[in-house]
């Protein structure tokens, strides 16, 4: 084993242990379809964004990359959201649909973290982010 593969194995343990350390549990603030979207944007769930992208649809022309920068979850495009809570597949599905101008993820946040629990031994610490979309 090289040098260099031992540096990168060493960097993305590290980095592992950093993304356990914390767990996001998401709370809908409304019952809206935006707001489910933005939720399973924020979970990894690519199942779930496909099938709000689709109930947001108001016709067969609408298209979902006008429905995906519409979208706005606590105020930051629905990809720098997905991309903020390491939702890899979301983010990736989304980016693809983000337009130019928005694809420029932002370090900023205005997600309000409610409640994190510290963590005992080997528990990561648990943060509720409550979610709204519009």
């Amino acid at each position: 084993m090289t040098k260099q593969s031992i540096v990168s194995l060493f960097i993305l343990a590290s980095v592992s242990v950093q993304a356990q350390a914390t767990e996001y549990r998401f709370v809908a603030d409304d019952p809206g379809a935006a707001t489910r979207f933005c939720v399973a944007a924020a979970e990894d769930d690519i199942d779930g964004l496909r099938s709000q992208i689709r109930k947001l649809r108001q016709s067969p022309h609408h298209q979902y990359k006008t429905i995906v920068n519409a979208i706005r979850c606590n105020d930051e495009v629905a990809a720098q959201f997905a991309h903020r809570y390491g939702a890899s597949e979301t983010f990736a599905y989304l980016y693809r649909l983000t337009t130019k101008e928005h694809r420029e993820l932002v370090p900023h946040t205005s997600v309000e973290e409610v409640v994190s629990e510290q963590p005992s031994g080997d528990e990561p610490t648990v943060v509720v982010v409550h979610v709204r979309g519009r």
